[in-house]
């Protein structure tokens, strides 16, 4: 009898089997966006517009020297090719520049969020002993323009409040 369960149970999962296929949207032409692995490249991504040029914003929250590990954004062309060249966008570097406190490995780019037609936010963690989550509005053109919000949002995080 429990042989009987397990086959219908093995039967089972092989038919479900059939209905769960992981794709990309086009199978055909993908887009391939190669980065830093070691900057943990793809951590977040977004789609983004600015003056009709179309790209995406990729994270590498790993980004930077292992002694500072500040994290930051990569802009990749969606363009005709197939393999894109992605640039730095050097968030770290911009975004953090006003800030008085050591920032040391603060991960920019863990998550990006949409807040404009041209601009987007971007947050880290800083992982020392300050235990603060940053989150600074940037707008991308051109160049790259990031206003902190709140002093790059120093709002002390506790384990509690995942609890």
């Amino acid at each position: 009898m429990e042989l009987r369960k397990y086959l219908m149970c093995l039967e089972f999962i092989l038919l479900l089997k059939e209905f769960c296929q992981c794709f990309n949207i086009d199978v055909k032409n993908p887009r391939i966006f190669t980065g830093p692995e070691d900057a943990l490249f793809g951590f977040s991504v977004l789609q983004h517009e600015s003056n009709g040029e179309k790209s995406m914003l990729v994270g590498a929250p790993w980004d930077g020297p292992p002694n500072n590990r500040k994290g930051d954004v990569y802009k990749c062309i969606v363009g005709d090719e197939r393999n894109s060249n992605c640039s730095k966008v050097n968030l770290g570097e911009i975004a953090l520049q006003n800030v008085s406190k050591n920032l040391r490995n603060s991960h920019l780019g863990m998550t990006l969020t949409p807040d404009s037609p041209d601009g987007f936010l971007v947050r880290g963690l800083n992982t020392g002993n300050t235990g603060r989550l940053f989150s600074c509005f940037c707008y991308v053109g051109i160049g790259v323009i990031c206003w902190s919000l709140k002093g790059c949002g120093e709002a002390r995080l506790g384990l509690s409040e995942f609890e």
